[in-house]
Formats: structure tokens, sequence, C-alpha cells
């Protein structure tokens, strides 16, 4: 990651994930899984690129005692990249850090 400006930063990713031997283990009698819904398949890949911004004023990313974390991801997931369908995801990850109290 690239910080652009004060506790805001810019980077790009490359992500990829394969799963084998997915199943169907049960599911109640006459009910359309979301499993079923987007096709029976024993193994996936997903593959693409995302964009990153990030905004981090914690006093510490690893015990912070206030601050605030905010993280938006783009990702999209192509078939020229290797992914077996097309799709794309957002993820919105937003936390407030407070000292719930004086320690001691």
């Amino acid at each position: 990651m690239h910080e652009m400006f004060h506790d805001f930063f810019l980077g790009i990713g490359y992500h990829y994930d394969h799963y084998n031997d997915i199943d169907l283990i049960s599911s109640e009698s006459g009910k359309i899984t979301d499993f079923q819904k987007y096709g029976l398949s024993s193994s996936t890949t997903s593959s693409g690129i995302s964009l990153d911004l990030v905004y981090d004023s914690r006093t510490s990313m690893v015990n912070p005692l206030n601050g605030a974390y905010v993280s938006f991801m783009y990702r999209d997931n192509g078939t020229a990249l290797g992914s077996d369908k097309n799709w794309q995801s957002i993820v919105l990850d937003i936390r407030n850090i407070f000292c719930a109290g004086e320690f001691k």
C-alpha cells in the first residue's frame, strides 16, 4: 500500500482462490440452496485484481487505544484472469476504536 496522504493509503492486489471437493452435505427437504442455484460443481476458481483504499488513524495497529480504521476493496474477478465466471465484489470495513475506561 502506498500512503497518498496522512493516514490515507491506496493499493492494488491480486487474489487467487481455488477450492476442491465441494459437496452439499444436507439441506431441508424440497428447499433449493444457493449452492444448487449457482450450479453444482465440485471445484471452483476465482482470480482477479483489486483496488484497495484505506484510512487508518489508529494509535497502534496491534493494540490501539483510539482512532479509526476504514477499508474499501473493489475486487474484479474475470475469466480472462482464470476465474470460472465473471464476478465483482465490494468489501467495506469500518471500525472506530475508543477507550472504554482507564487502565490501571
